[in-house]
């Protein structure tokens, strides 16, 4: 029988969604604001137990929620890095939320309160998902559902510079969606796989065969120019400042420190886990 502490990760994730549920039921911004700070907090007490075990044990492990495998089922991957990155990405929410809570109750109207509360607590089920996902499918699910979240904490602050940069934000946003989608529509056709393991293998035979190597380039370049705009690397960043300068404190806190770096990170998961640094290189 595996460790109950084993089962934090998915716990963390889906107390999020839980907490965007119960939140869009509450009138009160206030309570909703105490319960995302509570989620938050607890989010970062359980993936902390998660990398304080998976540290002093030396082991990384595979979850499976719900009781088919993947591609059928859903997994996720935990090792110390991703429960590291978990536990200060929750750390870092509730304190961007802590710190811009002023200037939230004041620029946000009373009655839209509760719903930005339910996309914070979207948006940190859809940056733990990113961490620990074993599937490149669900990541691209969960990169939907970030930027959507992000999008309504710009446009939070509800007026007509915010709205435009809001739709920039948007429109940007969407670009690299669909360049992410259409490098993973073409390496799931020459591989067959969306599993990150079962990818990574395929991927290597394919490289060692010499075996559809253009649209594995493709394949790849499209998966990092999709992330790389999406996180406004240069020179796509043109676009960043308008939505930073319009949203309040609290939003623009968690969009740089959270939401740009989750697509770094799952980039970074990719190059490590499935393409590996030796392929990229010789990809150029």
């Amino acid at each position: 029988m595996r460790p109950f502490v084993e089962n934090f990760p998915f716990f963390s994730i889906f107390l999020a969604i839980l907490a965007a549920i119960v939140t869009a039921a509450i009138r009160s911004g206030r309570i909703s604001y105490w319960i995302t700070i509570g989620v938050c907090a607890a989010s970062a007490l359980l993936n902390g137990w998660v990398l304080e075990y998976t540290y002093a044990e030396g082991v990384s492990f595979t979850y499976a929620m719900g009781r088919f495998l993947a591609p059928y089922g859903n997994a996720i991957n935990c090792g110390p890095l991703q429960a590291l990155l978990a536990a200060v990405f929750s750390l870092v929410m509730a304190l961007a939320l802590a710190g811009g809570r002023r200037d939230l109750f004041q620029d946000i109207l009373p009655e839209k309160q509760k719903f930005y509360f339910v996309m914070v607590n979207m948006l940190e089920a859809s940056l733990l998902a990113l961490t620990y996902t074993n599937d490149m499918f669900t990541g691209y699910v969960f990169i939907e559902t970030s930027t959507i979240a992000a999008c309504a904490l710009v446009m939070a602050k509800d007026n007509g510079p915010n709205l435009i940069a809001t739709i920039r934000y948007l429109f940007m946003s969407l670009v690299g969606s669909g360049l992410f989608l259409i490098g993973l529509t073409i390496l799931n056709s020459i591989t067959g796989y969306l599993l990150m393991p079962s990818l990574a293998e395929a991927v290597a035979e394919l490289w060692l065969s010499e075996s559809y190597t253009l649209p594995l380039t493709v394949a790849v370049g499209l998966l990092v120019a999709g992330l790389g705009v999406k996180s406004a690397m240069f020179p796509f960043h043109l676009w960043l400042p308008d939505a930073h300068g319009g949203a309040t404190t609290a939003s623009s806190a968690i969009l740089s420190g959270l939401v740009l770096k989750g697509y770094i990170v799952l980039l970074l998961v990719m190059i490590l886990r499935v393409f590996s640094m030796e392929l990229m290189v010789e990809l150029g």
